[in-house]
């Protein structure tokens, strides 16, 4: 068959040809806004831990006096058996008493290296154009991985709209210029979007 003759391959609803440059953007900007988030969220949960562990810190104090207030009442109670003669037991009966420092906080999850790796494969590949599966094209252009859902609700615990203070956790993006460039631009959108109370993959 020649080559005026061939039928250009076309799109079909499990698969799909985009451009490599579209593809890129779709990933770095993706990312910014994973990274974001993420940094948000890390930044939410070592708040939240100071103010859990403040909390606990506070418990086990009162804890700590009840728990003294009961041993005087043991040795005055002793005391008492002792001056009447009576024979004393080898032990007190007292609760065991430890500090609880569980503070039933998940750290959030980074899937910064799923980017990571396809961003590496978009700019190691030698095409103009990358054919894409339906599940790919889920992950990379639309941004619904398997863990979408999982990581909102990891985030959402530590996502309030109190002012953070970024550097927390900082994110690299390797490359420069336009990659750099698109990736810082997502990136503050996603933090705008988070002070305007948006804050979902």
């Amino acid at each position: 068959m020649s080559e005026e003759l061939k039928i250009p391959e076309r799109a079909t609803m499990s698969e799909v040809v985009v451009k490599k440059d579209v593809l890129l953007k779709s990933l770095l900007e993706n990312k910014a806004k994973h990274d974001a988030l993420l940094e948000i969220a890390i930044h939410g949960y070592w708040k939240k831990a100071g103010q859990q562990l403040k909390i606990k810190e506070k418990n086990f104090y009162q804890r700590l006096a009840a728990y003294g207030t009961e041993c005087k009442r043991v040795w005055t109670k002793e005391k008492k058996k002792l001056k009447k003669k009576e024979v004393l037991p080898e032990s007190a009966p007292l609760a065991a008493f430890c500090p609880d420092t569980c503070l039933g906080l998940v750290f959030p999850e980074d899937h910064s290296c799923d980017y990571d790796r396809a961003i590496e494969m978009m700019k190691a590949t030698i095409f103009d154009e990358v054919r894409l599966s339906l599940g790919e094209f889920n992950n990379y252009m639309i941004n619904d991985w398997s863990w979408r859902s999982i990581f909102n609700k990891s985030i959402a615990p530590y996502t309030s709209t109190d002012r953070m203070i970024t550097g927390c956790y900082v994110p690299n993006i390797s490359g420069v210029g336009a990659d750099v460039r698109i990736y810082n631009t997502a990136r503050t959108e996603a933090h705008s979007c988070y002070l305007t109370g948006v804050c979902a993959l």
